[in-house]
């Protein structure tokens, strides 16, 4: 006959702690600052990687190829990544991404170096308004190659195909809007500042007619 074991019952109420190491009690402590807790909090929400850890990381894996002569499958995998993941504005790889056809890719990144050329656009907000112009145009050329593809299949239009057609419409005209709005926010970014040379004693000044008759000569106000 089996022996059954008794297990010990511990009481809900009997609270036993663990030995906290100095470590632990400083955090414990430190939670009860809402300024410390909200950076704490912030803090696991980071990414994994930094930048400069993935460049740091990348030169490790380079070092590595360069003095072994290759790398694992792993290695090779993240070394892409760390490349694929940088300055996205310079290599343009979002704008590829979401570029049409593979043959279209090229031409989307050329145009974005072209509008960064002939604005000479030097921030990352200037580049990212190139792309973002680039990729609405795109979009317009996309839409209109299904609308001319939907319409020349044949010459009866049924209810789907007539609701087609008005939906890529639509999106077409939304396209045209985002183009033409991001087109237009960097020509106003690269425009030169406005000087106005007054040579009169009065200058009406915007349509609020303000006078101002005691303007030296040859007052320059610059906008």
């Amino acid at each position: 006959m089996s022996k059954k074991i008794k297990k010990e019952v511990i009481p809900k109420d009997n609270k036993k702690a663990l030995i906290l190491s100095d470590r632990a009690k400083e955090v414990i402590q430190k939670l009860k600052d809402p300024s410390e807790l909200k950076r704490i909090i912030q803090s696991y929400g980071k990414f994994p990687v930094t930048p400069e850890e993935g460049y740091k990381k990348w030169a490790e894996l380079l070092t590595k190829s360069l003095e072994w002569g290759k790398l694992t499958e792993e290695e090779n995998k993240e070394f892409t990544n760390i490349v694929l993941g940088t300055n996205i504005t310079k290599n343009h790889r979002m704008l590829w991404e979401v570029s049409m056809e593979n043959q279209d890719r090229m031409a989307t990144i050329e145009m974005a170096e072209d509008l960064i050329e002939e604005y000479d656009c030097k921030t990352t907000s200037e580049r990212s308004l190139c792309e973002m112009v680039v990729s609405s145009y795109a979009q317009v050329l996309k839409i209109n190659r299904k609308m001319n593809s939907t319409i020349n299949a044949g010459e009866y239009l049924s209810h789907e195909r007539t609701a087609y057609i008005g939906v890529l419409s639509k999106e077409l005209e939304r396209a045209n809007r985002s183009y033409l709005c991001a087109l237009n926010t960097l020509r106003e970014l690269k425009s030169p500042n406005l000087n106005i040379h007054i040579k009169t004693k009065t200058a009406i000044i915007g349509t609020n007619q303000q006078f101002n008759n005691n303007l030296p000569p040859n007052e320059i106000i610059a906008g």
